[in-house]
């Protein structure tokens, strides 16, 4: 994409949103307004310019934590575009993968990115794609694998059980759905009032198992803000 079409794409985001910030993607030469202005082309479900767009930050070399972490998301973007596009798992797993080991390259603190989020990724797109038994298999392995703590939060234990109950969810298996979600939040940091009654309604599941299994997945949705160990 040249400086001319880019400019174009910049004039449909600034008439398709009511507040775009297109000071933070005017500069075609800037890499990270590249990277904005894809992000907002998917907004727009515009995923093939996106997608051009997103490709030019492949070969990028960060030059801090801010800028890797930068990076990891257009990366993770571009395999997310590619699947919404194309349906083409592979491909779309080749970007979302290098997104997660690029991530876990550094030991340094993500400011918004959860490791164990980006693996999910990975399972939701094989279970997607039709392969729900390699996506089983590598969450189990995950967590096999992974060794935590007393009350350490873990994002790739959270978020492999949080998969491994969608799947039984959808199966109306609603005993091993609790049973899933209540390890997933296990290793869910506990900053929250909401879990002063986890154990209790845990408990008395088979009692009214929608309810549990409301009241756990309301509080997956109150990551804003938490702090992962892991």
């Amino acid at each position: 994409m040249d400086k001319k079409e880019y400019a174009k794409w910049i004039d449909y985001i600034s008439n398709n949103d009511s507040t775009p910030p297109t000071t933070i993607m005017d500069n075609y030469d800037d890499w990270k307004h590249r990277e904005n202005a894809a992000k907002w082309l998917v907004k727009l479900k515009q995923f093939i310019p996106a997608i051009e767009l997103f490709k030019t930050v492949i070969d990028i070399e960060p030059k801090n934590i801010e800028e890797l972490e930068d990076k990891v998301w257009a990366l993770w973007w571009l395999g997310i575009s590619i699947w919404k596009e194309t349906k083409n798992a592979d491909e779309a797993l080749k970007y979302t993968d290098m997104a997660l080991k690029l991530a876990e390259s550094t030991d340094e603190k993500l400011f918004f990115i959860k490791k164990g989020g980006m693996f999910k990724t990975r399972l939701d797109l094989l279970y997607e794609s039709g392969n729900e038994e390699q996506a089983n298999k590598e969450a189990d392995e995950k967590i096999s694998l992974t060794t935590v703590t007393d009350n350490e939060s873990n994002s790739y234990l959270y978020f492999s059980y949080l998969f491994k109950s969608e799947i039984e969810h959808e199966k109306d298996d609603l005993e091993q759905t609790c049973v899933y979600l209540k390890k997933a939040l296990d290793y869910f940091p506990h900053q929250l009032d909401v879990f002063n009654d986890l154990e209790e309604i845990f408990d008395k599941r088979q009692e009214d198992y929608e309810y549990a299994i409301k009241y756990m997945i309301n509080i997956t949705k109150l990551l804003d803000g938490v702090v992962w160990d892991i």
